[in-house]
């Protein structure tokens, strides 16, 4: 039970975080004395200036030792820059990755590169790669139920949701004799049912697909999907399948473990965390 905690703090820590922003920065062009690189962070401008901060260009310098003046230039605590972002070389000499100084936290980054020398084919670009997400966001479970076969009276299909069976029997009148008029008929069966009060049905992307989305983001629910056949063709298959998986955000992680605390600690600019779990550290 204590290391489940335990895991449970880890896990609330994890989440509490978030997902750390990072965006890429390309530098290209050819160097010559004078060409300014530059890169503003949440308002904050950093510059490289080509035989001022870095080597005449007549050295033969390169793209990629721009780039190092300006990682530099970036991570220099001088500059406001580093509050937002840690930059390091990124996939290629003119590129730059930065990230996210703390996770959760978004910032903005622009780039920008002006000739002051003969050929004026300099460029800088700033993208995100990966977007800010913050701890407390929560992510909403969406199932996907496919149904296949031919539709005979007799057939059944069956969705179980969070313990709760609802079922499609095709009558003998044909009134149901399409998967899209299953679909259709499961989606009104189960938004009807008590598996209501969790999740919402709707039509899928196509006309054998329903999707099932959990009412309330964070909060998890069990969907299986079931086929029988009652008529000549045993081909009748349903079967569901989670495509957006469920989570919570760091309150609810928290609330699981029991009473659980961090702390995120710095020393020599690297971060640690403590952490601790129904009242043990």
């Amino acid at each position: 039970a204590a290391q489940a905690a335990a895991d449970e703090a880890q896990a609330a820590v994890a989440t509490a975080e978030g997902v750390a922003q990072t965006d890429t920065v390309t530098l290209d062009g050819t160097i010559e004395d004078g060409d300014v690189y530059s890169v503003t962070i949440d308002g904050d401008v950093v510059t490289v200036t080509v035989g001022t901060d870095t080597a005449a260009a007549s050295t033969g310098i390169t793209i990629a030792d721009v780039r190092t003046a300006l990682v530099n230039a970036i991570n220099d605590a001088a500059n406001g820059a580093t509050d937002s972002v840690v930059a390091s070389a990124g996939s290629g000499d003119g590129a730059i990755t930065l990230t996210a100084a703390m996770p959760g936290i978004g910032f903005t980054a622009t780039a920008s590169a002006t000739n002051n020398g003969g050929v004026d084919d300099q460029s800088a670009t700033a993208s995100t790669v990966t977007g800010n997400l913050g701890g407390a966001t929560q992510v909403a479970q969406l199932d996907t139920v496919t149904l296949q076969g031919a539709v005979e009276a007799g057939d059944t299909y069956s969705v179980t949701v969070n313990g709760t069976i609802v079922s499609v029997i095709i009558p003998t009148d044909n009134s149901i004799t399409t998967l899209t008029q299953v679909r259709d008929a499961l989606v009104t069966a189960i938004n009807d049912s008590a598996a209501g009060a969790d999740v919402t049905a709707a039509a899928g992307d196509s006309d054998e697909t329903l999707a099932i989305t959990a009412d309330v983001a964070g909060v998890a629910f069990t969907a299986t999907a079931t086929a029988t056949n009652g008529g000549g063709n045993a081909d009748n298959v349903a079967q569901s399948v989670t495509t957006t998986a469920n989570l919570r955000g760091a309150d609810d992680l928290a609330a699981q473990a029991g009473t659980i605390g961090y702390e995120i600690l710095t020393s020599l600019g690297r971060r640690y965390h403590r952490v601790y779990a129904d009242g043990a550290a």
